[in-house]
């Protein structure tokens, strides 16, 4: 994907986003909110918070946000939200559904304290050598 964008240390104008789809006749925003909430607590993240936005396909809609301690403020990851009925109509599909596009290289810069973002792309050898693989 592309966008036009200042290049800051959480911004590029390339990047990846995972979206997700929770499929459940009860979903709801809490339960939307939870299960964000959940998933960066796993990932390390304790401080989450969620501010209303507005997004075309979902209503009411959420961004997700997160506390960098070592920049000491917080950062957007994505936006969430209920799936407008018209958006999955055409699928035959008139449940709750709710669904989150999150932006894969802030997480990543996160997980592994890069300073920014760019530096997943231009990483140095020893950086490579010396980043795990795996968490637990």
């Amino acid at each position: 994907m592309f966008r036009r964008e200042t290049v800051d240390y959480k911004h590029l104008p390339v990047f990846h986003q995972v979206d997700g789809i929770i499929v459940d006749k009860k979903a709801s925003l809490s339960t939307l909110l939870g299960t964000l909430a959940a998933f960066y607590k796993k990932m390390g993240f304790p401080k989450i918070r969620f501010r209303p936005s507005f997004f075309p396909y979902t209503e009411p809609s959420a961004e997700v946000y997160l506390w960098l301690e070592h920049r000491r403020e917080w950062v957007e990851m994505g936006g969430s939200g209920i799936f407008r009925p018209e958006v999955t109509a055409a699928a035959g599909h008139f449940r709750s559904r709710a669904g989150v596009g999150l932006g894969l290289e802030r997480l990543a810069m996160m997980i592994h304290n890069l300073k920014a973002i760019g530096d997943l792309y231009f990483a140095t050898m020893p950086w490579l050598r010396e980043a795990p693989l795996c968490r637990s």
